[in-house]
């Protein structure tokens, strides 16, 4: 996996929240470069900071 990483981005994608990701990655040992969370709702960096949040407004 660490060749493939070097050459490539390694991205989760999946309708848990962040806390339940990240405790699932680090039980497996895996570490991403984005993690795509809550239905695609919203998108962290490697270093767990916000890029992309999206919330449906009901009007």
């Amino acid at each position: 996996m660490h060749d493939w990483k070097k050459e490539n981005k390694f991205i989760i994608a999946t309708g848990r929240s962040k806390k339940e990701a990240i405790e699932i990655l680090k039980r497996n040992n895996l570490d991403f470069d984005y993690l795509i969370t809550n239905n695609g709702a919203i998108l962290y960096d490697k270093n767990q900071n916000i890029l992309i949040e999206k919330q449906l407004i009901w009007k």
